[in-house]
């Protein structure tokens, strides 16, 4: 094979020790890194090749699973993204959907996909990890008619070359999509990407608690508030004319700006003593 070929030029050569491992790291380079990169390429540019700018005029809201979701009653003039079982809200219309690590979750919960083909019009990103041995496009027959879409997550794609930091990438028909433990995150990066006015998050509490749903998930909430964090330094680089704003915040209060249902006020009455911003529709839908 390739490193084989390598290995004996160099011996032949008389070449170091400390080559020789360099020529291991460029076969690698060659024989793992490469056809990864390609397999993604391919699959997302026929993933998102049609999206960008594609919301320039409208806002979108991420919609997660917190519990904090049950007091946001469509009040927003936005597009809809449902993050995994929220698509299941039943105030709420979705235009997207994202699910992450669809392999897993097929075998461990294969009703729900079942159970989600009804939204026949909402178009749904379904994520997955890169093999690290064999790059794959995942095919399905049945993608098209039920409106279904993949993308690849960068975490455990197994590249060199993120191992050491994850790399949040704008060209998102290229490279896989940002990971830190959420699916949130590629939702994020994609709505940034079609460039809507403003963007809402939605039900991402980023707190051990049950979901909305009522199911108690555990969380690496360290890991996924300093993705928030890193996504929120990305978006003023790249996207500065978006303004990011978190409704009804708890884990991420503070990280971008805040505002508050008055559903949730009523909740929580203690949060007038620190004069909230409480959503205005008439503010939020000026263009």
């Amino acid at each position: 094979d390739l490193r084989h070929k390598l290995r004996k030029i160099f011996e032949k050569r008389n070449i170091t020790q400390q080559s020789i491992n360099f020529s291991n790291t460029i076969s690698d380079i060659l024989s793992n890194e490469i056809p990864r990169y390609l397999a993604v390429s391919k699959l997302h540019n026929e993933t998102f090749k049609n999206f960008k700018f594609c919301h320039s005029n409208d806002s979108i809201a991420i919609i997660g699973c917190g519990p904090t979701a049950l007091h946001y009653n469509n009040e927003l003039n936005a597009i809809n993204i449902a993050l995994n079982r929220a698509i299941f809200l039943n105030n709420l219309n979705f235009t997207y959907m994202f699910v992450w690590d669809y392999l897993g979750f097929i075998t461990t919960s294969p009703q729900f996909f079942e159970e989600v083909k009804q939204y026949k019009d909402c178009i749904k990103f379904y994520g997955k990890f890169l093999n690290p041995k064999v790059p794959s496009i995942p095919e399905y027959p049945d993608d098209e008619i039920n409106n279904i879409k993949h993308f690849y997550s960068c975490k455990r794609w197994g590249l060199p070359a993120e191992k050491q930091e994850i790399i949040i990438h704008s060209d998102i028909e290229n490279y896989p999509l940002v990971d830190y433990l959420s699916v949130s995150f590629p939702a994020i990066q994609f709505a940034l990407y079609t460039h809507p006015k403003k963007l809402y998050l939605v039900g991402l509490d980023t707190i051990q608690a049950p979901n909305c749903a009522g199911i108690d998930n555990y969380y690496n909430v360290e890991e996924m508030y300093k993705g928030y964090k890193n996504i929120k330094e990305f978006a003023k680089v790249n996207y500065p004319n978006i303004e990011i704003l978190s409704i009804n915040p708890v884990g991420l209060k503070g990280i971008f700006k805040d505002v508050y249902t008055q559903s949730y006020v009523d909740a929580h009455p203690e949060l007038l003593n620190e004069n909230v911003e409480i959503l205005d529709i008439n503010k939020q839908t000026e263009v």
